[in-house]
């Protein structure tokens, strides 16, 4: 039992002696400091107690700040720590949310990694080929296919401002307004695993595009134009057809033949890809 006798005094923080019955979790003594492992109220350092321990903390703002994350390291867009007080509206690869690698809020674009003939079962089967695309590959959100059918996806889509980014985080498109621009940031040239896609042989009449001949192009099911509107009646009889025409997109291109390329009879019987986007 301590004493004033046994110490010179009576108990205190910074006697050296730990005192639980005083509430004291530490106590070293002279060394106690607010920037070491025991603080000068004799109390374990601990993140959130708003004294920043030297050499383990970063910062320590008693919680998030604009600064300081919860964790009580600094603010760095890209490590997994979503600080909305920060500014940021999610972090790149964290719960499967689209975000840009500036870790603004984003929506989700790819070519589907599988490919299908012109028969989806309709255009709800080819939106269902997508969702379940997009849900074997973790990726959040609702997905449709980018073509058209009683509508094009200026139609049948929800717009939006955010950017549309691959699953690498790069930026494609900036909204809904750059998307239907006929000019992207970046090709769509990732499926939703972020592998490059596969190539489409088909009897594509007429139809080029520079470094591919043969038969074998980067191409993708469309009949959609370059402002999301639908593109005639090329869309394998509602696509639900292995039979008519299709009209298809490169998926290597960004300026409109990324969705606008060509049309060819026959098409419809070759398995290609589809553009899947997220709502």
């Amino acid at each position: 039992m301590l004493t004033e006798a046994s110490t010179g005094g009576a108990p205190s923080c910074g006697d050296g002696v730990l005192q639980p019955e005083r509430g004291e979790s530490c106590d070293e003594g002279e060394a106690n400091s607010d920037s070491g492992a025991c603080t000068l109220d004799c109390q374990l350092a601990a993140c959130g107690d708003g004294l920043v321990h030297a050499g383990v903390e970063e910062c320590d703002d008693s919680g998030a700040s604009s600064e300081c994350d919860e964790d009580c390291t600094a603010v760095v867009c890209g490590d997994g720590v979503v600080n909305t007080l920060a500014g940021e509206d999610c972090e790149f690869g964290v719960d499967g949310q689209a975000c840009t690698l500036g870790c603004e809020a984003a929506r989700w674009i790819f070519v589907s990694s599988k490919t299908n003939n012109g028969d989806f079962n309709g255009l709800g089967g080819a939106d269902e080929f997508c969702q379940d695309l997009a849900d074997d590959a973790g990726l959040e959100g609702e997905f449709l296919a980018w073509l058209s059918g009683g509508g094009g996806p200026a139609q049948r889509f929800s717009i939006s401002s955010l950017p549309y980014v691959l699953v690498d985080g790069t930026v494609v498109a900036v909204g809904w307004v750059g998307l239907s621009s006929g000019e992207l940031v970046h090709a769509i040239d990732q499926t939703e695993f972020g592998e490059e896609p596969t190539l489409t042989e088909a009897l594509f009449f007429n139809c080029a595009y520079p470094g591919y001949n043969g038969g074998i192009f980067p191409a993708v099911f469309t009949n959609v134009t370059a402002d999301g509107s639908t593109q005639g009646n090329n869309d394998c009889g509602g696509w639900s057809s292995i039979e008519g025409y299709g009209r298809f997109g490169i998926w290597a291109a960004t300026d409109n033949r990324w969705t606008s390329w060509c049309q060819t009879l026959g098409g419809c019987a070759s398995s290609s890809h589809v553009y899947c986007v997220e709502q």
